[in-house]
């Protein structure tokens, strides 16, 4: 297997960008709506932080084969750190009015093109939602049934991950700080996402 304990800043060999399963719902949240506010994006990556973070506690608490549990140590090393990383960046954005962008107020409503307005936060809970759920169906299993859901739920879940980031989250940023932190976001979900192909295959 691999070395995954490598840090988010270390360099990482190019990967094609994650193609999406046709006929993707929109509760993946990966396709095109609009240019999202930068603290909106930020807080995103905070919500994927936390899922994996908690994926990962999950995963060490279940009997998976060592490889799978140190994949699952790597996880939690790295969103933990990215975790920090992202939150300090949100603080740094609490304080000024703006980070708002082209097509958005300054509290983050992203101007629909039926002239309506949409609430971006509402991507953020539902993500949430969308990731407790999927730990509670987890949360049910044991042996190779969970490590096999597991894995699969961890490829699933980095390639919605990397369609959000290339599609939306990465487009909306224009301060240089919030965009090179993306794209070394989007480096280290690449990694993961190719590490648990891997797995999967091993399995």
């Amino acid at each position: 297997m691999t070395d995954d304990a490598a840090a988010y800043d270390s360099p990482a060999a190019p990967m094609a960008r994650a193609e999406m399963t046709p006929g993707q719902e929109p509760a993946d949240m990966t396709a095109d709506a609009g240019t999202l506010d930068q603290r909106r994006a930020l807080e995103m990556v905070v919500a994927v932080d936390e899922h994996e973070i908690a994926a990962a506690e999950q995963a060490r608490e279940k009997d998976v084969d060592q490889d799978v549990l140190d994949y699952a140590n790597t996880l939690h090393t790295d969103h933990t750190r990215n975790l920090e990383q992202t939150r300090q960046l949100l603080d740094n954005a609490a304080g000024g009015d703006g980070m708002a962008m082209d097509g958005t107020d300054t509290a983050g409503t992203i101007a629909s093109t039926d002239g309506l307005a949409t609430d971006p936060a509402m991507d953020v809970d539902q993500m949430r939602e969308k990731h407790e759920q999927e730990r509670e169906r987890l949360a049910e299993m044991e042996g190779d049934e969970y490590q096999r859901a597991w894995l699969e739920a961890m490829v699933q879940g980095h390639q919605e991950a990397l369609g959000m980031l290339d599609n939306r989250l990465i487009p909306a940023a224009t301060d240089s700080e919030v965009q090179q932190h993306l794209n070394t976001t989007r480096e280290a979900i690449a990694r993961h996402l190719e590490t648990a192909q891997g797995l999967q295959g091993d399995s």
